[in-house]
């Protein structure tokens, strides 16, 4: 969620993990200006309680909890918000995914992944910086539950979990 470089310090990791927490989940199909908004997005647009936890060999455990809330921009495009995330300020990234039957792309700045869509689950993998990045992405009723992997050489360096609970669900569009 950093306006920094994505992926280029553990800390711009730890703030890319929670927008790309929320963008995972908003896979879209044709959202028309007066359409009703495409499954996905219309189960992830609201306010969400998130608990994140970073893990890695060598390093403490990192918890941390903040609100969330999203907002459906456009046909393929989510606005995150962290509330209060770091040092009290809140943090704003777009995410742009795009689904075509089970094949789905995912981007964010620079980043992008490429993956599939298996009933309530999204599997996605890109590249930064000579590691790889692979992210799932579950919705299970007013839950949904994230998980990235960084691995490097073919070694797993970290793993990112989420647990995101639904607080209330938003009908508005950005802008409307």
């Amino acid at each position: 969620m950093s306006g920094v470089l994505i992926f280029r310090s553990r800390r711009s990791a730890a703030l890319v993990f929670s927008c790309l927490t929320l963008v995972m989940a908003a896979a879209s199909a044709a959202f028309a200006r007066d359409a009703e908004a495409n499954p996905l997005i219309d189960f992830l647009v609201g306010d969400w309680q998130n608990t994140s936890f970073e893990i890695a060999d060598g390093r403490p455990v990192k918890k941390e909890t903040y609100a969330e809330s999203m907002v459906a921009k456009d046909a393929d495009t989510l606005t995150i918000t962290a509330r209060a995330y770091r040092n009290g300020k809140d943090l704003v990234k777009e995410m742009h995914i795009v689904i075509k039957g089970k094949h789905a792309t995912l981007s964010q700045g620079p980043f992008t992944a490429k993956g599939k869509r298996e009933g309530n689950a999204y599997y996605f993998v890109g590249k930064d910086a000579g590691k790889q990045y692979r992210l799932r992405l579950f919705t299970l009723g007013d839950k949904y539950v994230f998980s990235r992997e960084i691995w490097n050489e073919g070694k797993a360096e970290e793993v990112d979990l989420s647990y995101l609970t639904r607080k209330a669900r938003a009908v508005t569009r950005e802008g409307k």
